[in-house]
């Protein structure tokens, strides 16, 4: 694989196992990003306001009004200094 002088091929052993290591920890978890993008792929554009109003059950009608109203007083914030 490493075509070089001879006398340098010892140099690297040592760094083989974590090399070897790091390289299958990044497989894996390429495999896994791979996953992850594919779910959430298939569940794009099917509606999250479903999954957010069944959080919302314990809220009353009107205070779920006023928070959506464009126009509703926004909460007092500290300024940064």
């Amino acid at each position: 694989m490493w075509f070089g002088p001879a006398e340098r091929v010892d140099d690297y052993i040592p760094a083989r196992r974590s090399l070897t290591t790091f390289a299958v920890i990044t497989v894996c978890l390429l495999i896994t990003t791979i996953v992850i993008a594919g779910v959430c792929t298939s569940n794009f554009n099917k509606g999250l306001g479903d999954k957010l109003r069944q959080k919302r059950t314990n809220r009353s009608a009107e205070s779920e009004m006023q928070n959506l109203h464009p126009a509703a007083a926004m909460p007092l914030r500290r300024p940064i200094d």
